[in-house]
């Protein structure tokens, strides 16, 4: 049986989607901690750190067989054994950077727009629960260029949010929680408790004091400055260029309630 140590909560999104607000929510669990995302380190780095230990076992292992004699030093290590002392030195490192619990996981902005690192994180951990946090994309463009990246790259954003869809349609339905915010902000708060507490039955824990104190305390969608400072706004005909160039954003968009795209409201 996988213990709860071996199956991490990974909480991805792209930015401004709500992925903080989430990871919030279930940090309130007692028995979860959803720690903040990589520090200073890519994924890319981390993978490297995995593929060298598992070269390097791999060369001890030809190293012992070439001289024909049992050195220690030379002994190597199976990949099993790489991956299960990598994984434990991944989990050991995130986990130092917060409280201990019993259940823990990530909140790693984009991970599910890159498709070979989602795929390459889900081979170490399989049974990893994605909670994938998805937000009307035109809106989320405007919230990101008026807080944090003035300079955002529209289209690559809007590749990024069809491949987070895409994303999505790959995970096993049994392991994966899609989080709407800007939904949310619509229930009332009975409704969006409700719908908080399937998410944690899916991951076979009971909703608490904290989890339901949190929902009705916390807004949905923090702002990081005042609204009359926010300056840009995507015109219907920039939301038009995107929708006839971007392939299945329009798709996706309707699959997700958000309609055609065109409406300011």
């Amino acid at each position: 049986m996988t213990s709860d140590q071996q199956r991490p909560i990974m909480v991805t999104g792209l930015g401004r989607s709500g992925t903080t607000w989430m990871q919030s929510y279930l940090s309130q669990h007692p028995r979860i901690h959803i720690h903040g995302q990589s520090p200073n380190i890519s994924w890319e780095t981390i993978w490297q750190w995995y593929q060298t230990l598992l070269k390097q076992g791999q060369w001890s292992q030809w190293a012992n067989r070439q001289i024909a004699v049992d050195v220690p030093h030379y002994a190597g290590s199976t990949s099993d054994r790489t991956q299960a002392l990598f994984k434990r030195m991944f989990h050991e490192y995130f986990t130092g950077n917060g409280p201990t619990s019993d259940r823990w996981g990530l909140k790693w902005i984009d991970l599910s727009d890159g498709t070979e690192s989602g795929q390459q994180f889900e081979q170490l951990w399989p049974e990893t629960f994605w909670i994938v946090c998805v937000r009307d994309p035109f809106r989320t463009i405007e919230s990101v260029k008026n807080t944090f990246v003035p300079t955002l790259n529209i289209r690559g954003y809007v590749n990024g949010w069809v491949r987070t869809c895409e994303f999505i349609e790959r995970q096993d339905p049994a392991r994966l929680a899609v989080i709407q915010l800007d939904r949310l902000t619509q229930q009332t708060t009975e409704q969006r408790t409700g719908t908080l507490r399937q998410v944690l039955d899916s991951l076979g824990e009971s909703p608490t004091v904290e989890t339901d104190s949190f929902v009705r305390q916390w807004p949905i969608v923090h702002k990081v400055i005042p609204e009359d400072e926010r300056t840009f706004r995507l015109s219907s005909e920039a939301r038009q260029d995107l929708l006839r160039s971007v392939p299945l954003l329009a798709d996706y968009m309707n699959k997700f309630g958000y309609g055609d795209g065109c409406q300011d409201e």
